[in-house]
């Protein structure tokens, strides 16, 4: 097999949580913590409810791995790829804490065909 540095395949089945959540782990466990202006970053976006409130390190330390490598978790989940690292990695923690995608992904999801409707518990009426 050639050499060349092309991004890997999407898989066959998309990855679960568990596996990208594993994946995660791997890549931010060597990570230098002392940085902390992701954390503050993180600290925002809970307070606007677009990452859940206990995510901001998680969210900090995605920040610091490079876009292939958060693509390339975003690409094993079958998640878009579109958009800024910052929207990336919130695609990726929402996904992670099996949240709904953010409203400024509803039109990506839906333009990619993917369902929007996150596996929620819904009331039965």
């Amino acid at each position: 097999s050639s050499n060349t540095k092309k991004s890997k395949p999407t898989p066959a089945n998309p990855l679960s949580k568990d596996e990208v959540q594993d994946r995660v782990s791997k890549e931010t466990e060597a990570l230098d913590r002392s940085e902390s202006d992701f954390l503050k970053m993180g600290e925002e976006l809970a307070k606007i409810g677009e990452i859940p409130d206990i995510c901001a390190e998680q969210f900090s330390d995605l920040m610091k791995l490079t876009p292939p490598k958060i693509k390339d978790m975003l690409k094993g989940a079958w998640l878009p790829l579109e958009g800024t690292k910052q929207r990336l990695v919130i695609r990726l923690v929402r996904f992670l804490n099996e949240w709904t995608p953010s409203a400024a992904d509803m039109e990506i999801f839906k333009a990619a065909g993917m369902v929007a409707e996150a596996p929620t518990k819904r009331l039965r009426g």
